[in-house]
């Protein structure tokens, strides 16, 4: 696959923050990146992580090159565990990259400062 439709982006424009579960609590109180099954997932806490809103209309943007910056650092750091998951097994496929948690708390500390 060359390309991720990229639709309904705009109904987060008017968020001030806009919440992405990053990981989960499980009940023996470990956290894991790894979406949780079965009666692991029953008990599991989902971790939270607000990033920016952009505050602006994007209804009109075709172009990933046309996004405000909010919205395409957004989108850069949600399509990279997509692309992994389309190229690693069924089995496998609710692995996270660990680099996309690290991506998202460096994204809401940089717009902390």
């Amino acid at each position: 696959m060359t390309s991720w439709p990229l639709t309904l982006f705009d109904v987060l424009d008017y968020m001030e923050e806009v919440p992405v579960v990053a990981q989960y609590k499980l009940a023996d109180g470990t956290v894991t990146d790894r979406f949780p099954t079965g009666k692991t997932l029953d008990d599991a806490q989902p971790v939270v992580v607000k990033l920016p809103g952009w505050h602006c209309d994007i209804t009109s943007v075709r172009k990933y090159e046309d996004l405000p910056e909010a919205p395409a650092a957004m989108w850069n750091i949600w399509k990279r565990p997509l692309a992994a998951r389309s190229s690693i097994s069924p089995l496998a496929r609710s692995a996270m990259p660990a680099s996309f948690v690290t991506d998202l708390h460096k994204m809401v500390s940089r717009n902390a400062a």
